[in-house]
């Protein structure tokens, strides 16, 4: 009897000894959970991707970030000898030797909202550049599309084509090539939005038929996203444009003799409704 007791009570002091162990380690994890969410939110990401910088929207945005202490990944269809790419240039290189450098830093890459081989090189790239302790980015801000205006019975179709796969698949495929940076960090997924194009939707006949519905079907696209991805945290954002002209949401940069020195129309419009702040707060 007495070896069958100290057999049984051997049992139970190893059980008590499994039970402290595992306490013991679920603290462990918990104090390491805690420390990590203590941290996230001492250095919130300010990772941000901006897809085109071939428009002057974007060219705008992708150096008021980088002024307000944000990396942002610049996407240019020609990251190297394209104009936007070269005012990027000019205009980071006179900022390293101002009073007043930049906080933040731009980094230039290839990018082309219809083409999925390049959205999957651009993920690479994102991936490359994040630091070890950067587990996403703060937003994606879809700055990519098109406009054609003409007559319907007179248009040329390729136009309504190059319009419908850039401003939708291209929303769509955005979405579906960078949402795994987002959910690490519950970021934002911002578009042009917008249902009237930027344009008055009571006045008829301005040639913008076929790129107003596919407005439409971009704001319809956010609000699907945003149904998807909110068990994940991640937002998904349609900026009101209406106080814009189409061609102002997509016009291409023109160079001046300071390229520190940019026009602040489009921006400042769509600051009317939304700040930076408010954007990535």
């Amino acid at each position: 009897m007495e070896a069958m007791t100290m057999l049984v009570l051997g049992f139970q002091l190893l059980a008590l000894f499994s039970i402290a162990g595992a306490l013991l380690i679920y603290l462990i994890c918990k104090v390491r959970e805690d420390s990590a969410s203590a941290n996230a939110h001492s250095h919130p990401n300010r990772v941000v991707l901006i897809t085109s910088a071939d428009t002057a929207l974007g060219l705008q945005l992708c150096t008021h970030l980088a002024n307000k202490g944000y990396r942002v990944f610049a996407g240019m269809k020609e990251a190297q000898d394209s104009l936007p790419a070269k005012l990027l240039c000019g205009w980071m290189k006179i900022r390293e030797y101002s009073e007043e450098p930049i906080a933040g830093t731009i980094i230039p890459m290839r990018l082309d909202v219809t083409r999925e081989d390049v959205l999957r090189e651009a993920t690479v790239i994102i991936g490359a550049n994040l630091n070890a302790n950067e587990r996403g980015i703060a937003a994606v801000i879809n700055t990519s599309g098109s406009v054609f205006r003409g007559q319907v019975e007179s248009q040329n179709v390729q136009q309504w084509e190059h319009m419908l796969r850039t401003n939708i698949l291209g929303t769509l495929r955005v979405a579906k090539a960078f949402v795994c940076f987002l959910r690490p960090t519950r970021g934002r997924l911002l578009y042009l939005g917008g249902v009237s194009g930027g344009g008055n939707a009571r006045n008829g006949g301005d040639g913008l038929v076929a790129f107003n519905a596919s407005r439409v079907a971009v704001d319809k696209c956010a609000e699907e996203l945003r149904k998807e991805l909110h068990p994940y945290g991640v937002s998904v954002v349609a900026l009101d444009t209406c106080g814009m002209t189409a061609e102002s949401l997509y016009k291409a940069p023109v160079a001046q003799s300071n390229p520190c020195r940019w026009s602040l129309g489009p921006l400042r419009s769509i600051q009317r409704t939304c700040s930076v702040r408010t954007l990535f707060m």
